[in-house]
């Protein structure tokens, strides 16, 4: 029996391919990518870089506290094109939430590896160094050691409506135009708790209409 016959692989590949992520997971499959929300991401293009978290940004997890990540002052990434199909399909329940969680939408920003360089950390680096001590995701979770550079490393963002919306996401350049004022009436969206976007029959629709300036 090869791998690829293991009956464990089989039911996590089929129960992977029916979830939300398995329908997008083609678009994500051969990047490295920082998830965030609109608000984070407008905080991010206005300082030009992903920094790493000390603090000075809020939790948007509870585990963020005890993460691998956060202990070493590193950001956190995603990576899929390293991996074969059992260690993405493996566990992937505890990281498809980092890209189907956010409200109104979720943010994907795919960067170029080899800007990246000597200081993208692997994942083995955290078991090597602290076992299970702290938080990390098997075989997925990869991380930058300092700040991000966008302008040498952001390649482009997704936006990834939540699992009930089922639309494609949509990819943009991180420097178009159309970008910043959707993402300031999507967090204009999350502070007013409107109806979640998860509701709204048409995301592609609602991206068009916060493109639209406003008067408020």
């Amino acid at each position: 029996m090869t791998l690829y016959d293991d009956p464990q692989l089989v039911r996590d590949r089929e129960r992977f391919r029916r979830d939300r992520i398995g329908e997008i997971f083609p678009m994500l499959r051969h990047g490295i990518w920082h998830t965030t929300g609109p608000q984070e991401t407008l905080a991010i293009i206005n300082a030009g870089e992903i920094r790493p978290n000390r603090r000075e940004f809020r939790f948007s997890y509870p585990q963020t506290a005890n993460s691998y990540g956060f202990y070493k002052g590193y950001v956190c990434l995603f990576d899929f094109a390293v991996l074969r199909e059992a260690e993405y399909v493996d566990f992937h329940e505890r990281w498809s939430g980092f890209f189907l969680g956010g409200t109104p939408f979720t943010v994907a920003i795919e960067l170029d590896r080899t800007a990246l360089g000597d200081r993208l950390i692997p994942n083995g680096a955290a078991r090597a160094e602290l076992g299970f001590r702290k938080v990390w995701i098997p075989h997925v979770e990869v991380w930058h050691n300092g700040p991000i550079n966008l302008a040498t490393a952001g390649r482009r963002c997704l936006l990834i409506a939540p699992s009930t919306v089922g639309h494609e996401p949509v990819s943009m350049p991180l420097d178009d135009p159309r970008l910043i004022s959707m993402l300031q009436r999507a967090s204009q969206t999350g502070s007013k708790k409107e109806r979640p976007l998860a509701v709204r029959p048409e995301f592609e629709n609602q991206l068009q209409e916060w493109e639209e300036p406003t008067d408020e």
